[in-house]
């Protein structure tokens, strides 16, 4: 079972998760935010930004959902078919998330003016799921203009 760290900011018109492989990284990132940041302690507020921010951590085997409904944030662990369940049924049209598949360093995810994130899988944006443009290729595959031309001659 996998185990990371979190650190999640909620405003009036955002919310956003930062994720990160040891407590350490989590709460230097909270503290550089937030002064009076503490990892597990109850949200602290912001109030000169109108903004909340709370840091936890989660234990996962298959995958992460990130979510905002009904004023709340939430970050549990799912496999990829529930989170997919979750999401049509029971945020419907409410609410946004996104799943994350794994952790890959420097993944976040922002839910406010649409869905965004590094290392996310799919997004839910209340009506339909939007899925990751992002492929890996293999370059070294790629035939260069002369392999083309060649093989067009012989």
């Amino acid at each position: 079972m996998a185990k990371i760290f979190y650190v999640v900011e909620k405003a009036a018109d955002y919310t956003q998760c930062n994720f990160f492989k040891t407590e350490k990284e989590a709460l230097a990132y909270g503290i550089s935010e937030f002064p009076d940041f503490d990892m597990f302690d109850e949200p602290k507020e912001d109030l000169e930004d109108d903004a909340w921010f709370h840091g936890d951590k989660l234990e996962f085997k298959k995958g992460i959902l990130f979510s905002f409904e009904e004023g709340s944030a939430y970050v549990e662990a799912y496999d990829e078919d529930e989170a997919r369940e979750y999401c049509s049924d029971d945020i419907m049209s409410d609410g946004a998330a996104i799943f994350f598949d794994g952790f890959t360093k420097g993944m976040y995810g922002y839910l406010g003016n649409g869905a965004d994130g590094k290392g996310r899988k799919w997004d839910w944006d209340g009506g339909r799921f939007n899925e990751s443009k992002i492929t890996k290729t293999n370059m070294k595959h790629v035939k260069l203009f002369e392999e083309f031309v060649n093989k067009i001659k012989n």
